[in-house]
């Protein structure tokens, strides 16, 4: 880590990790539309991540911080992962236009596994990934080059 970027921060209280929308964004209150608003409003020239937290463990590790539940069935991951399949086909289809990133995830498990130490991915994890971002491309008009994200040098 560089001594210079960590002094440059000071006392500051930086979140672990924020999503956005932020959580009090997110209630009963959003519909539908709403969403699909916030989706259309980052045009066709900007691009955007996604991040997805899958809540289920084997074991309890605390990596994340995130809300997670430890269980040793595969029917919660199941039900989950149905979900976000449906929820990735709906945010294609609002998004319109995405830049998808060619980055394979033998790199992306790589990354993970150095920065903790161990493989945080499974067979059913990587064929879900790839199940998603199948469907991104299937759904959404591909815009711009492919393009591999910057990993911060800290």
């Amino acid at each position: 880590m560089r001594a210079d970027l960590a002094q440059s921060y000071g006392q500051h209280r930086l979140p672990r990790y924020t999503s956005y929308p932020t959580s009090p964004h997110l209630s009963a209150s959003v519909r539908e539309l709403d969403y699909q608003a916030w989706l259309k409003s980052l045009g066709g020239q900007k691009s955007a991540s996604i991040y997805v937290q899958v809540p289920f463990c084997r074991s309890m590790c605390w990596y994340f911080g995130c809300h997670t539940s430890v269980t040793k069935r595969d029917e919660p991951t199941a039900i989950y992962a149905a979900g976000l399949r449906t929820e990735a086909y709906l945010v294609a289809e609002a998004f319109g236009q995405l830049i998808p990133d060619d980055f394979p995830i033998e790199v992306q498990r790589e990354e993970l596994k150095n920065k903790r130490g161990e493989p945080v991915a499974s067979a059913e994890t990587e064929e879900l990934a790839g199940e998603i971002a199948e469907r991104l491309n299937e759904q959404a008009k591909i815009v711009g080059r492919l393009r591999k994200p910057a990993w911060p040098s800290l």
